[in-house]
């Protein structure tokens, strides 16, 4: 019997080691992608390529981001009243049950990255959103028609090992005039490197954050920098709502923000305040019930009043809080911000 044991275990040993190439892909062939057309990401590729095969998806595939991302947002309409166009760019399959997605999300000017990381169920352990990049965005400097500029972004994904993720991202302010140019071109540049550790379980973590700056245009729309950073922060990290309400009663940002409503302070905490209770509602909202001395409900009221979030969606995740105390009380938190949309 020992030996029929023996036998059946090296069986099953040598059939997983022979199991077809993408069947860890599997959890992605069950929402209806076919996991033959997704690019393999390799351990370093330039995404702002022409070359790289985007994968795009449909509404039934938003069941791989349903925890982190309101599907409907992007495949009606965007924020800015745009359709959207959610696609995968990429996996990586490290062959110890981890899996990483990387999804672009194109809508107006440019599109998001998104970076999510599975286990070998098919589960989602984590999500980072690594930020909006711009191609060829026009804006202008005071109100000047010589001044008009285009933003241009390029990125870069590197995965070195098993265990660390790096992006880099450059963005450079050139003449709108300009389809071609230099470096003495450029007006305005950012450079920034983000590194992440990446465990055993598929969990990231955000290690550190490296930005250059260069140029006149761009400095000034840079002073709250650190606010537009905290989206790269993985929803695993709950600090980042800690920071975020920390940020908003910092002194420089409440200076900035009492001196124009519609200053550089206002426009990076509102839009970090709505990418995060957008990107994983049910956190936030858990966050705030176990937190009811904080900064930030004010500052979500203003965003509703301001169209910048949907109540409405957000009204719809309370049935996941923990206990009916706090989806009476957080209810009725909503029910002030609706009054004032």
């Amino acid at each position: 019997m020992k030996h029929l044991l023996a036998i059946a275990m090296m069986v099953a040993v040598l059939a997983a080691s022979a199991a077809t190439p993408g069947s860890s892909l599997g959890f992605l062939s069950r929402v209806g992608v076919d996991v033959t057309q997704l690019y393999r990401l390799p351990d370093h590729v330039d995404l702002s390529q022409d070359d790289i095969s985007y994968y795009r998806m449909d509404v039934k595939m938003g069941k791989l981001l349903e925890n982190v991302r309101h599907f409907s947002y992007y495949f009606e309409v965007t924020n800015d009243g745009m359709e959207g166009v959610y696609s995968i760019a990429g996996v990586r399959d490290y062959g110890d049950g981890r899996i990483l997605v990387l999804y672009s999300v194109e809508y107006g000017d440019g599109g998001n990255l998104e970076l999510a990381s599975y286990n070998s169920l098919g589960q989602l352990v984590d999500f980072v959103d690594l930020g909006y990049g711009r191609d060829g965005t026009a804006y202008n400097i005071d109100d000047d028609p010589a001044s008009d500029m285009s933003v241009y972004t390029t990125r870069s994904l590197e995965l070195p090992n098993d265990s660390v993720i790096v992006v880099r991202e450059a963005q450079q302010v050139v003449p709108i005039r300009l389809s071609e140019w230099t470096d003495k071109d450029v007006l305005g540049r950012v450079d920034k490197t983000v590194r992440y550790a990446i465990n055993s379980l598929g969990q990231l973590r955000l290690l550190d954050i490296e930005s250059t700056h260069s140029g006149t245009y761009i400095e000034d729309s840079h002073r709250f920098e650190d606010i537009r950073d905290l989206h790269y922060y993985p929803v695993s990290q709950y600090e980042r709502i800690d920071r975020l309400n920390q940020m908003a009663v910092r002194p420089d940002v409440v200076k900035d923000m009492a001196r124009d409503e519609y200053s550089h302070a206002h426009y990076e905490l509102y839009h970090a305040a709505t990418d995060m209770i957008m990107t994983n509602t049910v956190q936030v909202i858990l966050w705030m019930a176990r937190h009811r001395d904080n900064n930030l409900e004010k500052v979500f009221a203003n965003c509703a009043h301001s169209g910048l979030i949907d109540v409405g969606m957000i009204r719809n995740e309370l049935k996941k809080l923990p206990s009916a105390a706090m989806r009476t009380r957080m209810g009725r938190m909503l029910d002030k911000w609706q009054s004032q949309e």
